[in-house]
């Protein structure tokens, strides 16, 4: 909790201001994003910043699935 109360508030979800900024998806562009996700088509980004099962789906990085590997980085 110490360090989570370091966190400026702007930051900080647990600082009564915070907000989403109504930046989610509607319901209606996440199914269009299931709809292009069937069709291999350009998907809608979704900002928001909520997360559902996992640690893993808190973090966005955008690489080439190719060249992912389980060797440390030098």
């Amino acid at each position: 909790m110490k360090r989570i109360k370091m966190i400026p508030p702007k930051l900080n979800p647990t600082h009564i201001g915070f907000y989403h900024r109504n930046l989610s998806l509607t319901r209606m562009r996440k199914e269009c994003n299931r709809i292009a996700r069937m069709m291999n088509d350009a998907i809608i980004f979704n900002p928001s910043i909520t997360c559902k099962n996992n640690l893993a789906e808190c973090f966005r990085i955008f690489t080439n699935p190719e060249k992912i590997s389980n060797e440390p980085a030098r």
